[in-house]
């Protein structure tokens, strides 16, 4: 069958499948292990494998995506290396199989190469007792569960080449009939139009209730779950731990059905039972969890491929005095309820809405509805005839479905007279997987012996209805949402500083690091700052911006320590402090982390040196906020001050388990406000012409600015951004600094930049790029009140500022700087900025998340140059002197390198933050800016070598 038969656009379902993969914890890897009596003849197999990817023509495609991302993935054919696809290896030395389930785990972490067909098949042979194991990985994109099952079917040695021609002819006939059924509906979508409208005249209360339950059910399906439900398993990664159980069907289905109930039911309440019992052995009482469950919808008449299934979401608990049977029952009622959700029947259809998104919105609603699962159950149908490949009998079959997010997935199929459990264990929520695995067999043994009748069942009362007081939120502005909205993985938008202090009173009296001591200490100053200890929740369906709202603040959290190797020098620091910048704040929890390392060099940093690094994200803190936090963190004198801060609070305390109805509500209460701003601003605008065309005039200013910088973007500093960075941090003194600029005429800033400025020059001649045109920055500009009383957030514009690469004479050079900043300062540029970052708090909020991620594409700025005043004099944590400080600000887009100017007591810090990849010579910079300035201090006796 050729490949144009099939639709090339993958169904929506299939598409979400592949743009989640952009998020690794989301990562929706297939992964089945076939246990063979014996090892197969490989020529054999490798050829019923070759058969099937001519056949099937998923099996030889990849995927392709739009430009920019955008638009529905398409299928393409491409050229199958069968020796990547197919490998054969021998087992480990033991020979057991849980060395190719530990392969199999690997497998299921490793990301699919998108140049190749998403599928991968491993012969592992030399297991005890003669036995081979058929690892088969495939992406959910290709299939679901079913659809694997009959792909496997396809490899059968009798009946194979049969399930592979009625597969093939099954998707001709589905094309020639997809072609006549549009045919049909089109003809047909007038009279149903008119039928429909009739219905609804003659039944209008019907109607709308049903019109309502579809769009409640829309919002339940889409709307985010909260954080998980386990107080155990609540971290994430890309870790896999593979495990297995078995239990003879037959028993398992008389057992349920004495429950009644199926299979599937004592599935849920065995894994449910198992979870408890997990959580009791280590302490924690959890009796409630968050379940996702696929409900398949395929049907004979759908094609092999693709995903015919939606996720059913459903809090279940478990009551230890309760009777097995009852907590069946129980389930059972509320996974039907969840199953009989109205969305479920046109879940395609909701998927086909949000793929309309960026893939990376995508993502975001997919993040979600998922992240807050604690556990995923998938019951496969399986095979009830025999399974030959290549000559091997397949003993058992494991199912390993993707978790997607949750703390484990737990998969069962049924294979002969066997049902196989498959565990696909988060390492990172379960540290020790196998316990886990020995409650569920107890608890599965557990049930098989149940032989009385269950007791009378009492039906539940409907729990009454809880009463909700309406919460009041923060929300996120424009200008603070578009710093998450920018936010890659490449491009984390956090902003902070590196520290380093004395030790002194971060030690305890057997000289080790007393990390509790100082968490307590971070803890109480925290307090003096609420919005520190919120997340950010996002909205259904995104109809507003993000708010704050409360977390559940646990301090250790966000509290961490290191240890540099010996011998602990200046290189490994900044090193370390770069791959720390690279992690991602995780925004399921306060988007703020403080990590303190110890075994600093002290030839280089001094006796019994310490450092800390600082990450805030830019949503939550603009520069000048986040110096002004230091005021909080850190004392004046080496006594640590209780004083308490005239900080305010804004908004109230909310409940964390935030209702997607609130957030729905105030997000359209919103745009009702905004319409009335709007109006006002209107009639404004009537009675004062003359303010009017003043903002007119600044903003035109500012639009000029950047139009004019069109066109002088050099290659090299304009690039899409890796994921590696350089820190190289130098030192001046801020008062020779502030003597040279005086002597001239101008400001330390414009001082700054005309050292900056020759650096930026000497760079790029060291890359042979031309010097003839100024470089364009953009200095940020606060436009905060003093002090943290006000909220907190980003209040802040900028000034486009022409950088003179050209002029080779620094005294030149800075009379232009001078002229330029003067400029932009009294014909209020800024001001115009300033209305232009406002602008995203009126603009929809999916509109502002596609320019904010066309942010990084932009072509009017070169660099970011920020400069902020710090403290003159010395800062102490906890009775540590603060030595040494760097200012780190973020990388976004295709800016490839920045620098964050800090003042501290007589330094300057200049920090120079860069993408390594891109910035390889980083150093020419460097030591042309500290050349630079030490050239403007020497006509006045200045001598400003310090690093």
């Amino acid at each position: 069958m050729s490949a144009d038969r099939f639709p090339d656009r993958l169904n929506p379902t299939d598409a979400t499948l592949w743009d989640i993969k952009r998020d690794p914890i989301l990562r929706t890897t297939i992964v089945a292990v076939a246990l063979l009596d014996r090892q197969p003849e490989w020529d054999r197999l490798c050829a019923t494998i070759e058969r099937a990817v001519e056949g099937l023509p998923r099996l030889r495609q990849r995927v392709a995506e739009g430009p920019l991302g955008f638009g529905r993935p398409f299928w393409v054919d491409t050229d199958v290396d069968m020796g990547f696809h197919v490998r054969h290896i021998g087992a480990s030395a033991s020979g057991s199989l849980r060395g190719a389930l530990d392969l199999a785990g690997d497998l299921a972490g490793e990301e699919f190469d998108p140049a190749r067909p998403l599928w991968e098949i491993v012969l592992v042979d030399g297991l005890e007792e003669g036995r081979s194991a058929l690892l088969l990985k495939v992406s959910h994109a290709l299939t679901d569960g079913v659809g694997g099952v009959k792909l496997l079917r396809c490899f059968d040695d009798t009946g194979g080449e049969e399930v592979l021609a009625s597969l093939i002819q099954r998707d001709e006939d589905q094309h020639q009939a997809a072609g006549r059924n549009g045919l049909r509906r089109l003809v047909q979508a007038p009279t149903g139009l008119f039928t429909t409208a009739i219905e609804a005249g003659l039944h209008p209360r019907h109607t709308v209730e049903l019109a309502s339950a579809a769009a409640s059910s829309t919002t339940r399906m889409l709307s985010p779950t909260g954080p998980p439900l386990s107080s155990l398993m609540t971290e994430r990664s890309v870790d896999r731990w593979l495990g297995l159980a078995e239990v003879p069907i037959e028993s398992l289905r008389h057992a349920a059905h004495r429950a009644d109930g199926t299979i599937n039911d004592a599935f849920v309440t065995i894994a449910l039972g198992a979870l408890s019992d997990h959580h009791r052995a280590l302490g924690a009482g959890d009796t409630r969890f968050r379940v996702t469950m696929p409900v398949n919808f395929r049907t004979d008449r759908d094609a092999h491929g693709g995903n015919q299934w939606t996720p059913a979401r459903v809090v279940l608990d478990v009551d230890p005095l309760l009777h097995p049977y009852d907590q069946l029952q129980r389930h059972r009622r509320r996974l039907r309820a969840a199953a009989d959700e109205p969305s479920v029947g046109f879940s395609q259809t909701i998927a086909a809405g949000v793929q309309q998104l960026p893939p990376i919105f995508t993502v975001g609603v997919v993040a979600g509805m998922v992240k807050g699962s604690d556990v995923v159950l998938t019951d496969i149908p399986g095979t009830a005839e025999p399974l030959r490949i290549a000559g091997a009998k397949v003993e058992r079959l494991y199912p390993y479905a993707p978790a997607g997010g949750a703390a484990l997935s737990i998969g069962l199929m049924s294979h002969l007279d066997t049902g196989c459990f498959g565990f696909n264990v988060d390492r990172a929520a379960v540290p020790v997987p196998q316990r886990l695995v020995e409650h569920f067999e107890q608890r599965t043994r557990d049930f098989l012996r149940r032989r009385r009748a269950p007791r009378p069942r009492v039906r539940e009362a409907p729990p009454e209805p809880a009463e909700v007081e309406q919460p009041t939120h923060e929300r996120l502005s424009g200008l603070d949402t578009s710093f998450l909205r920018m936010e890659t993985a490449a491009t984390p938008m956090h902003m902070g500083g590196l520290f380093v202090m004395e030790r002194s009173a971060l030690f305890d009296a057997d000289g080790a690091f007393d990390l509790e001591a100082v968490t307590r200490h971070i803890r109480h100053r925290l307090e003096r700052v609420p919005r520190m200890m919120r997340r950010v929740e996002e909205v259904p369906l995104e109809l507003g911006r993000p708010v704050w709202v409360e977390d559940d603040f646990e301090i250790s959290r966000h509290v961490h320590h290191r240890t540099l190797p010996a011998p602990g020098t200046r290189t490994q620091l900044l090193e370390l402090c770069e791959t720390i910048q690279m992690e991602l704040l995780d925004r399921r929890h306060a988007l703020f982390d403080f990590t303190f390392i110890t075994g600093l060099d002290p030839e280089e940093f001094g006796p019994e040196s310490i450092a800390m690094v600082e990450r805030i994200h830019h949503s939550l803190l603009d520069g000048m906020s986040g110096v002004e936090l230091l005021a909080v963190m850190f004392d004046i004198e080496p006594k640590p001050q209780q004083k308490e801060l005239p900080i305010h609070e804004h908004g109230t305390r909310i409940d964390i388990h935030e209702t997607p109805t609130w957030l729905v509500a105030e997000a359209m209460g919103d745009l009702l406000k905004e319409a009335v701003a709007i109006s006002k601003a209107a009639l404004n605008a009537v009675r004062s012409p003359r303010r009017i065309a003043q903002h007119i005039g600044e903003l035109a200013g500012a639009y000029d600015d950047m139009v004019v910088a069109l066109g002088a973007t050099p290659p090299s500093l304009n690039q899409p951004v890796g994921g590696f960075r350089r820190l190289l941090p130098l030192t001046v003194s801020l008062s020779e600094v502030h003597d040279a600029a005086a002597v001239r005429g101008g400001t330390v800033n414009d001082l700054v930049l005309t050292a900056i400025s020759s650096g930026l020059r000497a760079l790029l001649l060291s890359r042979g790029e031309s010097v003839d045109r100024p470089i364009t920055a953009m200095v940020p500009v606060s436009t905060r009140d003093a002090g943290l009383g006000e909220d907190r957030g980003n209040h802040m514009s900028a000034l486009i500022a022409a950088l003179p690469v050209m002029e080779p004479d620094l005294d030149a050079a800075f009379t232009e700087v001078t002229r330029e900043m003067t400029h932009l300062k009294h014909d209020h540029h800024a001001d115009g900025t300033e209305i232009i970052m406002e602008a995203g708090d009126h603009i929809p909020p999916i509109a502002l998340d596609v320019i904010s991620r066309l942010a990084g594409q932009q072509p009017f700025v070169n660099l970011i140059i920020t400069n902020l005043p710090g403290p003159p004099i010395p800062l102490f944590f906890m009775g540590s002197e603060i030595t040494d400080m760097v200012p780190i600000v973020p990388l976004g887009g295709n800016l490839t390198v920045n620098v964050a100017v800090l003042s501290y007591v007589d330094d300057l810090i200049i920090a120079l933050h860069a993408d390594a990849d891109a910035c390889p010579d980083l150093e020419v910079m460097a030591n042309a800016t500290i050349a630079a300035f030490a050239e403007l201090a020497a006509s006045t006796g200045g001598d400003l070598s310090r690093s």
